[in-house]
């Protein structure tokens, strides 16, 4: 990025959507979902009342995090959007 003077990310929401789907299942698929709850983890925002409980961190290891990164790289990073800096005139 910073050799191509890019400096920002977007993703769609389709994909944010989508890996915010992935990040519940594999909190899911650990003995923490529930505990997590009960004593008011704050790695899921329990700590915090009404706040929608959700991991804050990828649960779903190394080796599945590889291969999604693997598939976003050989599709050109299809649901991101890389952006230029802008230049803005600062007062001095």
């Amino acid at each position: 990025m910073e050799e191509n003077k890019l400096d920002t990310i977007d993703v769609s929401e389709k994909a944010s959507d989508t890996w915010s789907y992935h990040l519940r299942e594999a909190f899911k698929a650990t003995l923490f979902e529930e505990s997590a709850k009960v004593v008011k983890a704050w790695f899921v925002g329990a700590n915090i009342p009404g706040k929608t409980i959700d991991p804050l961190f990828y649960f779903g290891g190394v080796p599945t995090w590889a291969s999604w990164l693997d598939k976003e790289t050989k599709t050109g990073w299809e649901s991101m959007k890389f952006s230029p800096s802008v230049a803005t005139d600062v007062e001095g």
